[in-house]
């Protein structure tokens, strides 16, 4: 079984409807490599990821993981980015990854492996919050952090 963050790449990249590109680190190494991205919007992990263990009465313990992930994108009008944007043209853009991070939740929820098992046994607790002109390179855009709890992640003790 692939781990969280193969999953996570692989729905970003090919299961959200347009390129996007997928990024992956901590926050001051995404700040570098959002620097180098050619193709926009991205995708971007942060990790390190949050699980939590949950306990059942059977002795089964599964692992809850939290992420994190900006979708962004830059603020271009009329064919140029400035650092002077209105509120409307970044809300454009937000309005764009609000629609991407909605198909990646969505796109959690149906997860198959190559035998058609789901990934995800819990997909919830999903929040978004707004970004405005972030990173070095200016992007705005949503920051989901969602909760998933991966089939595979049950032991028994």
């Amino acid at each position: 079984m692939a781990n969280i963050k193969t999953i996570i790449k692989n729905i970003v990249e090919n299961n959200l409807g347009s390129p996007v590109t997928f990024i992956m680190g901590w926050e001051a190494m995404l700040n570098l490599k959002a620097d180098k991205v050619k193709i926009f919007p991205i995708g971007a992990l942060f990790i390190p990821i949050k699980y939590n263990l949950v306990l059942a009465k059977s002795g089964y313990i599964g692992r809850k993981s939290t992420i994190f992930i900006l979708f962004a994108n830059k603020v271009i009008v009329n064919g140029k980015r400035t650092i002077d944007n209105t509120a409307e043209e970044h809300d454009v853009v937000i309005q764009e990854m609000q629609s991407l991070s909605t198909k990646f939740v969505q796109q959690c929820e149906k997860a198959v492996d190559s035998n058609g098992r789901r990934y995800f046994k819990n997909v919830e607790n999903a929040n978004e919050e707004e970004l405005y002109n972030d990173k070095d390179i200016g992007v705005t855009g949503i920051i989901l952090s969602i909760d998933l709890t991966p089939f595979n992640s049950d032991s028994f003790c």
